[in-house]
């Protein structure tokens, strides 16, 4: 986003093509893992993990966001369901407790 004269970043979003395609050989459950990006700014880095049959577990993507907002987990939530887990009807998502996730999933 550009402001006057600065360019602030918001958040950003992206998956390899390969883990899209073997999402429906992974187990219908999602975890979704987060952490702190420390420095000049504090973004957040989130890394949704799956398991495949064999146990292995895989990242799905990686998101980074600026701020936990409602706007900003909608946004996320939206590109996992829409590029990745795409048609599946019974999905189980584990992530920690926080107030913002739970609206952003309603």
């Amino acid at each position: 986003m550009v402001d006057g004269n600065k360019v602030i970043f918001r958040r950003a979003f992206w998956v390899f093509g390969a883990l899209i395609d073997e999402f429906q050989y992974y187990y219908p459950l999602i975890s979704i893992e987060g952490t702190h990006l420390y420095g000049k700014s504090n973004e957040k880095l989130l890394v949704p993990i799956a398991y495949d049959m064999n146990n292995r577990i895989y990242s799905l993507c990686f998101a980074i966001m600026e701020e936990e907002t409602n706007n900003n987990w909608s946004w996320f939530l939206d590109l996992l369901r829409r590029y990745i887990t795409g048609g599946h009807i019974k999905l189980c998502i584990i992530t920690y407790r926080h107030a913002v996730i739970k609206n952003s999933m309603a």
